[in-house]
């Protein structure tokens, strides 16, 4: 297996050559790559369903986008009137059509979640035919739900695999809280984070656990597994919602078709990035900071 040192060359000589539009300041309170659909940019309706973010084969054109027709009707914010008046809607689907990644929302603190994204996977998401999506989901605190509904949610997120490739986020003290709530403490011993995920992976029948911290980013895949420390400067350091930012460099990476290694990388950088500058990086601040981390590697990045 590559290096880190390795790794973070490639990726930098990656977004070096990137055009820097890709990640150009989005409008919000963060920053986000061009071809991501966040904050302003989103229509009510995605916010309301529990989607965190979407990211498109191509940039979007978000002058068609706010003319599709995916308000919210309804101020009482009914889940089921929801459902019925805009998740089988023409206007959804056609926004879906060329949509490459769906990241969702922490599903512990998203109330009807498991509901909303059932019937989006099943009215809008299996009628376009497709199984090369990208699908990101949040587990959150498990423990905020009861056992039946986190079994629920993990069978739902199996399903999404039927449409393309499922990454799993999970935080490593939802990890054990969470083989705590299947198992309680009869066993008298603490699985390791790797068992975890192996239990995860073989369960829920997905691509991807990726296991977070402040320190670092695990990723179990397949038969293989893989660590990235975060930079002292950063793991030092308390940060409230490290996934929203986490989130967008490694749906980011998704969009480049880089290898997991490398979209892992790409989120601790935007995170690191953002901590560091005190806003979402551009281009060069990204660069920057990916230069800095090499270096306290050891391994000079190669110019060109």
């Amino acid at each position: 297996m590559a290096t880190t040192q390795n790794i973070l060359s490639e990726l930098f000589e990656t977004i070096q050559k990137t055009d820097s539009s890709i990640i150009a300041a989005g409008k919000g309170k963060d920053q986000a790559p061009l071809s991501m659909l966040y904050e302003s940019y989103q229509p009510a309706i995605l916010a309301e369903i529990g989607i965190r973010s979407l990211t498109f084969k191509h940039s979007p054109q978000h002058e068609a986008l706010s003319a599709i027709n995916l308000t919210l009707e309804n101020a009482s914010h009914n889940p089921q009137q929801l459902l019925d008046r805009n998740l089988g809607s023409e206007g959804m689907k056609n926004l879906l059509h060329d949509c490459q990644i769906i990241a969702f929302s922490d599903w512990s603190n998203f109330q009807h979640a498991s509901d909303l994204w059932d019937r989006l996977r099943f009215d809008v998401i299996k009628p376009l035919q497709r199984n090369d999506f990208d699908f990101i989901f949040y587990l959150g605190d498990p423990t905020k739900k009861m056992g039946y509904e986190v079994d629920e949610i993990l069978d739902i997120i199996s399903d999404f695999s039927l449409h393309g490739r499922v990454s799993l986020v999970i935080n490593e003290q939802a990890a054990a809280k969470l083989w705590t709530l299947w198992y309680g403490q009869l066993s008298g011993k603490s699985p390791t984070v790797h068992e975890i995920a192996q239990y995860l992976l073989e369960t829920v029948k997905i691509d991807r656990i990726l296991i977070l911290s402040i320190y670092q980013a695990r990723a179990f895949y397949k038969d293989q597994n893989f660590t990235w420390r975060a930079r002292s400067a950063i793991s030092s350091k308390k940060i409230r919602n490290f996934t929203d930012y986490f989130n967008v460099g490694y749906s980011l990476g998704l969009h480049l078709n880089l290898e997991i290694t490398h979209c892992m990388a790409l989120g601790l950088a935007i995170l690191g990035a953002y901590v560091e500058n005190g806003s979402s990086p551009d281009l060069q601040a990204l660069l920057s900071y990916i230069e800095a981390w090499m270096d306290e590697l050891g391994s000079p990045v190669a110019k060109i």
